[in-house]
């Protein structure tokens, strides 16, 4: 099944998922990023759609699922639910991502953490099922 360009422009477009529409306006239609119609989208991300759904399953202290692990359970924990908003389109000027990234950061150094000290060189936490040596952006 084939779907019309216009019946996917007006998903893309449509008002109630401004990550998609903001992305749709600039890299399809071609709208400028500072216009008012970008402008709006923008400012509505945290607010309407996706995101606003992940943000209100946040716990006030800044993580997803539990504080234990920030990479368990696969694709619903605080890791997997900062890479997704990152996508959608917020950045550390929110507080909500702001309070993740903290919490992450903190976990830095930690025996089962994957950001652990450079001996073991462990693969950053979004290229878990390669090594190091595996991808040449992360050997050394």
């Amino acid at each position: 099944m084939t779907v019309s360009h216009s019946i996917r422009n007006a998903w893309l477009a449509d008002p109630a998922q401004p990550a998609a529409r903001y992305r749709y306006l600039v890299e399809i239609e071609g709208v400028s990023p500072k216009s008012d119609e970008a402008r709006i989208a923008v400012a509505q991300i945290p607010r309407r759609g996706w995101v606003a759904d992940t943000l209100r399953k946040q716990d006030p202290r800044g993580f997803w699922v539990q504080r234990k692990t920030l990479y368990r359970p696969k694709y619903v924990a605080t890791n997997w639910r900062l890479l997704v908003l990152a996508e959608l389109g917020l950045t550390v000027r929110h507080p909500g991502v702001r309070r993740a990234v903290k919490l992450m950061l903190e976990d830095v150094g930690g025996r089962d953490r994957p950001f652990r000290p450079p001996r073991r060189r462990a693969p950053l936490p979004f290229c878990r099922e390669h090594g190091p040596d595996d991808d040449p952006l992360l050997a050394r």
